[in-house]
């Protein structure tokens, strides 16, 4: 599944990365809570469609 993001936050988890508290390998980009626009569906992927609103 693709999505176009239109809205990122950072949880908890996500401050511990970017402030280093829990380090993550070079080139990682924190930020696990999104929503966007569904752009693509892989194989099998159910329950979702394309062009809608997710997150």
């Amino acid at each position: 599944m693709g999505i176009d993001v239109t809205t990122a936050g950072i949880g908890l988890i996500a401050a511990f990365w970017a402030s280093g508290v829990m380090p993550q390998a070079p080139g990682f980009i924190p930020g696990l809570e999104v929503s966007g626009i569904v752009r693509e569906l892989g194989e099998g992927v159910t329950g979702l469609a394309l062009r809608v609103r997710e997150g």
